[in-house]
């Protein structure tokens, strides 16, 4: 039943044929894209145009050939078929994966800190070129650094979010999640970050800057593990607080979307193709940058190869892509239907991606 994208590749060829791809996408594609048809058509032409054909192809069609396979002993596991894009909505978001993990395996472990949820921004520029506007925000924030640092930053997991503002420019900014010893006060945040776009940015125009402390000093979040699920599919935590944390730290790590880059030309989606392949969306300081174990450093490529070893070494039976496994529910084969039950008993939680993913089980399952 599996479908080779190898051979799906080659049926296409052209922009148009590309775009068209893009717009027909197959109903496990829209939960892992979500509705960024529009988006994905401006990227796919670019790619086409920087990197060829095959890397606009294997955009075109990400998530097409993930397949969910089973084993005797009744467990089931999701093989990922992605492009690995930076502009790719699902590719984007998995990239954020290790760093989820490494924060939330010191989480589940230590005792931690207060932590706060905190956003930089700065004054965007009308058609300034994004290369330009991350360099003006670096230099702001390796001099907000150490004065995170002096009041008790212990740790932090820093992620780029870019957006097209209507504005007409990059709205290049900074989510913050961090941990820290002593309480920190938004007034005080917002003079030091204001006073650097002053000095810095030359203008008196305040950007917002935003502060949510998320918890207060506490032991440790075993929880954190046991709701890890496999990479995207994940369920809620016990705990009022683990959960509390979980919507936050994916929020932070969420990949491009519609919402952000739905204002975009072609000629700036261009230039975000070209220019994010040597930008680092994510990274960890402090204490948060040591594993706590050495299989914490395993990335997603690794993990995907890691799984589809163990997949094809320990008798596991490939029931198709996840478009043919949902077909072959409607019509009653067992396995499949018992798949999509895995699936949607393992996917507890409110996001917009975790509901997607239970409205494409229960097409087929009664509750």
């Amino acid at each position: 039943m599996a479908v080779d994208v190898e051979e799906l590749v080659e049926e296409v060829v052209t922009e148009v044929e590309l775009e068209d791809q893009v717009a027909r996408v197959s109903s496990w594609q829209w939960v892992i894209h979500g509705e960024t048809r529009e988006l994905r058509k401006l990227a796919v032409v670019a790619l086409l145009r920087q990197k060829g054909g095959q890397a606009a192809k294997r955009y075109a069609l990400c998530g097409r050939g993930d397949e969910m396979r089973t084993n005797q002993r009744g467990a089931f596991r999701i093989i990922p078929h992605g492009c690995g894009e930076r502009v790719c909505p699902r590719c984007s978001r998995k990239r954020g994966v290790k760093f989820l993990r490494k924060v939330e395996h010191h989480l589940a472990v230590e005792p931690h800190g207060y932590l706060y949820h905190m956003v930089l921004t700065q004054r965007v520029l009308h058609y300034e070129k994004l290369v330009e506007s991350a360099s003006r925000f670096n230099a702001k924030w390796k001099r907000m650094r150490p004065w995170l640092g002096q009041q008790g930053m212990t740790a932090a997991l820093a992620t780029i979010h870019i957006n097209w503002s209507r504005k007409g420019g990059w709205h290049y900014h900074m989510h913050l999640f961090l941990e820290i010893t002593s309480l920190l006060a938004r007034e005080s945040v917002e003079k030091v970050w204001w006073r650097l776009l002053e000095e810095m940015d030359h203008t008196e125009k305040a950007a917002p800057c935003f502060l949510r402390k998320l918890a207060d000093p506490g032991p440790a979040l075993s929880e954190l593990f046991e709701s890890a699920g496999q990479v995207e599919f994940w369920s809620e935590a016990s705990s009022e607080m683990g959960t509390a944390l979980q919507y936050p730290l994916r929020d932070i790590l969420a990949g491009v979307t519609n919402w952000s880059l739905g204002e975009a030309d072609a000629k700036r989606m261009e230039e975000l193709v070209r220019d994010t392949q040597s930008m680092q969306s994510h990274r960890t300081y402090g204490r948060w940058r040591l594993p706590v174990t050495p299989a914490e450093e395993e990335d997603e490529d690794a993990e995907v190869e890691r799984i589809r070893e163990e997949v094809n070494t320990m008798g596991w039976l490939s029931l198709g892509i996840m478009d043919q496994v949902q077909v072959a529910a409607c019509v009653g084969t067992s396995f499949c239907v018992e798949g999509l039950m895995w699936l949607e008993r393992n996917v507890r939680n409110e996001s917009v991606f975790g509901r997607r993913v239970v409205n494409f089980c229960r097409v087929v399952i009664p509750f």
